[in-house]
């Protein structure tokens, strides 16, 4: 099975001494889904790509996935990852960075082996630049008060967005597409990951109140509904990032908010729906309809779903 081989190289790529080598390995054990690797692997079959440009592919796109996991659970200190502690809790926020860092070089050390090892790394260094901006961009003190719907998508695409495009363009890049084919599949997998984050913003909207933090239904609020409350929520989110939010003020936003979240979810499906109208006559169609399908599911999906044969 092609996943179990993902798994044994990623393995062998991050073998290391010490405790960066325990602290990497206890953070690989704890799990995930490896659909991102998975993307990468249905993309690749379907272009024809060698097993070896596949497996290479898949492990470097599941390693920078996993690095950043360990970094964004320093940035927000949180205890557990998977249901369980997270390397940050059990090994300190300063080895919790070195494992970070050992997972994103191995993911190009496995990239430079392969061929075509040149063009992907150079890929996947713009990708990698453009999650970090965009994690960055989300510490910013002006997050609130200059948020809009088009910065929302903007810093999403760069967060979410790249790295679920990156494992579609590089399996694009293996499989000969020309430019056009690659960014228009790039743009349908970035369109997929803000759906996706959307999809997480409506589960985590009460946990992202409290600490006003970047969350699209807590966007579509500020932006789109009452004119003074939606003034009222931008400064208490800009409190919250810095302090904190009381349970009361919580409570009394929450109720508030509820009507936001299926608004929310219509403007995440025109939004998708929007970016899938460049797929016609795509090789990867079918390939990134399942994944839009799989990852960012609601009313509207099994129409897409239907679509799926064409």
């Amino acid at each position: 099975m092609m996943l179990r081989r993902v798994a044994a190289l990623i393995e062998a790529a991050t073998r290391h001494g010490g405790v960066l080598g325990q602290a990497s390995l206890y953070h690989l054990n704890t799990g995930g889904r490896m659909w991102r690797a998975k993307l990468a692997i249905a993309c690749a079959g379907e272009l024809g790509v060698a097993d070896t440009g596949a497996l290479a592919l898949a492990a470097a796109c599941e390693l920078v996935h996993q690095a950043s996991v360990v970094h964004d659970d320093v940035q927000d200190q949180a205890p557990l990852r998977r249901g369980q502690m997270s390397v940050a809790a059990r090994f300190g926020a300063p080895v919790a960075i070195c494992v970070g860092d050992h997972l994103l070089m191995a993911a190009f050390r496995t990239l430079a082996e392969d061929p075509d090892g040149a063009a992907l790394i150079r890929l996947f260094t713009s990708r990698v630049s453009d999650m970090a901006a965009g994690q960055a961009e989300g510490f910013s003190p002006t997050l609130w008060s200059k948020m809009t719907r088009a910065r929302y998508v903007s810093l999403v695409e760069a967060k979410a967005g790249a790295m679920i495009a990156l494992p579609v363009e590089a399996a694009a890049m293996l499989g000969g597409l020309g430019a056009d084919d690659i960014r228009r599949a790039g743009r349908f997998a970035c369109a997929i990951g803000v759906a996706y984050q959307i999809t997480d913003d409506v589960a985590d909207v009460a946990p992202d109140l409290a600490r006003g933090e970047l969350n699209g239904v807590l966007v579509h609020a500020v932006c789109c509904g009452d004119p003074v409350r939606g003034k009222s929520l931008r400064f208490a989110l800009t409190r919250a990032a810095e302090k904190g939010m009381a349970t009361e003020d919580e409570a009394t936003l929450m109720a508030w908010l509820r009507p936001a979240t299926e608004a929310t979810m219509r403007w995440r499906d025109r939004l998708l729906a929007e970016a899938m109208k460049e797929m016609a006559g795509h090789p990867l169609r079918r390939i990134l309809l399942n994944a839009a399908t799989a990852l960012a599911p609601s009313p509207q999906t099994p129409a897409m779903g239907s679509q799926h044969a064409a």
